[in-house]
């Protein structure tokens, strides 16, 4: 008995499972038979109406999700990194003594770099030297203007007093010394011609006497000689006046008074320079000392540039603790090394203020990109974006556009700045590290669309679009269209059509 129902109740199982695959089966067959007559209406055939005419080729409009990207290329960049330069605004002898080690982690404080300081050393010593003496030459200058302040009454007195004497021997010159040299150039002239007339008179009586026998023949010769010679030497002597006087009025009196006449205007020329020359050596040494302080300021001010600059140049420290890069970065693009390998050596030579190493803290980073100015308008700040590393392009991390440049940062280029969300257990990225974004730059969900190819445009208008339609009467009829967004091969159509509507695949003939 137990037997017979356990035989009946298997029976029973074994057939409602037959009837269920039997139900599943109908219901599959009649979804495979609706899914084919939907797809009969896209097929490419011709089907007829009941009046045994042959419909158009038609297609209906379809719902998808329009979806269009664009990818951007960039650089990952920490925003916190800090370039680290060697800020002198006088000294550019910078010389590297310790070189740094690039991608070393470095804490803050760590030294990054030590310079050669002997040479600031000995030029600030110099510099201390040089304003030593200026401060004793401005001292003996100060000293030098007191003495000619001082002095100043007193060379005036003695030039008036020089004047005074030039003056008065001038005019005593021309009033008593020669008129008395012509006068005394006459009477020598004069008493030789009288010396020689007594002369004469004198020989002529002793002639005279002689001839009287008065004395002896022998006295008588010695006097005549003696007369005559006397005679001859007064003539001599005459002659001589003559040319003495001659020479004395033409010449000499005459040079003489040009040669006084010159000498007072060249004492008078050299008391009146010297009036004003004396005035204008104090004013210049008043003048070099208020040069030589400027000058004492200016080396002052150098000096405590220097001194400044020596600060600088102290053993570099880092600012923060992170990872130290030889280089910069620009927009998340690393420099690299090649540049600062003959620099960052032991004896290179850096430059004031540029920017050789760069400390990354690396607990934040975003992603730099170049936006071409053909996409400018189709990005929105906000929008999500999804983020591919060179080093890992099979992982898509999540990120947001942060800003966008309102100017371009090179020609058809703007700045585009993305956040990035970290996935847990994903390895950050260093910067430098090339990435691309892929931004969508329109979304639409259950989009109307058409394919291009039943699109048209009018010939005087292509911006205006139309599409052919069947209508209730199955005749074939223009519609003007407004498209949105292409995806492909699909166009959105933003208005003018309906779910329902036979668009025609062909541009019928008439």
């Amino acid at each position: 008995m137990n037997k017979k129902i356990s035989l009946s109740l298997s029976y029973l199982w074994i057939l409602n499972l037959g009837i269920s695959f039997a139900f599943a089966e109908s219901n599959s067959s009649k979804k495979a038979k609706t899914l084919q007559n939907e797809n009969s209406a896209q097929e490419d055939l011709s089907v007829r109406n009941n009046s045994g005419k042959e419909e158009p080729h038609t297609i209906s409009p379809n719902k998808k999700t329009i979806r269009n990207t664009i990818t951007l290329n960039g650089f990952i960049e920490d925003p916190d990194a800090i370039p680290i330069s060697i800020n002198t605004h006088n000294w550019t002898d910078l010389r590297v003594s310790t070189p740094p080690t690039h991608g070393k982690e470095i804490k803050k404080g760590e030294v990054v770099l030590e310079l050669d300081m002997e040479k600031i050393r000995n030029h600030l010593q110099f510099l201390s030297h040089d304003l030593n003496i200026l401060d004793i030459n401005k001292e003996i200058l100060l000293a030098e203007i007191k003495l000619a302040e001082e002095l100043a009454p007193l060379e005036k007195e003695e030039m008036d007093r020089f004047e005074k004497y030039v003056k008065e021997d001038y005019n005593r010159y021309n009033s008593i010394y020669l008129p008395f040299d012509k006068k005394s150039a006459a009477m020598t002239l004069k008493s030789s011609e009288q010396y020689l007339a007594y002369a004469a008179e004198e020989l002529n009586q002793l002639k005279k006497m002689y001839e009287a026998d008065d004395l002896t023949e022998e006295t008588e010769e010695i006097i005549l000689q003696r007369a005559q010679y006397q005679y001859e030497r007064a003539k001599f002597s005459y002659e001589a006046a003559k040319i003495r006087n001659e020479e004395a009025l033409k010449f000499q009196l005459p040079r003489g008074k040009k040669a006084t006449d010159s000498n007072f205007d060249r004492e008078k020329l050299s008391l009146q320079t010297l009036r004003k020359i004396k005035p204008a050596e104090l004013n210049r040494k008043k003048l070099e000392g208020r040069k030589m302080t400027e000058e004492r300021k200016q080396f002052a001010i150098k000096k405590t540039k220097i001194e400044k600059d020596l600060k600088a140049m102290h053993p570099i420290k880092s600012p923060v603790h992170g990872i130290l890069f030889w280089g910069t970065f620009d927009r998340g693009k690393w420099s690299g090394t090649n540049s600062l390998k003959s620099k960052l050596r032991k004896g290179g030579i850096l430059k004031p203020n540029e920017d050789f190493v760069t400390i990354s803290p690396s607990k934040r980073i975003r992603a730099r990109l170049n936006l071409p100015e053909k996409n400018f308008h189709q990005v929105k700040i906000g929008n999500e974006a999804k983020l591919t590393l060179t080093s890992a392009d099979e992982s898509k991390i999540q990120s947001s556009i942060k800003s966008i440049s309102k100017t371009p940062v090179q020609p058809g280029i703007y700045d585009l700045t993305a956040d990035i969300i970290i996935p847990k257990g994903f390895l950050p990225p260093v910067p430098g590290s090339a990435c691309s974004l892929e931004c969508v730059t329109y979304y639409r969900k259950e989009a109307i669309t058409l394919p291009s190819s039943v699109i048209h445009s009018e010939s005087d208008d292509p911006d205006s679009k139309y599409i052919y339609f069947l209508n209730k009467t199955g005749k074939h009829q223009k519609k003007t269209i407004e498209i949105g967004k292409k995806s492909g091969d699909a166009v959105e159509i933003l208005s003018g059509i309906r779910m329902s509507m036979k668009v025609l695949k062909d541009k019928p003939e008439s």
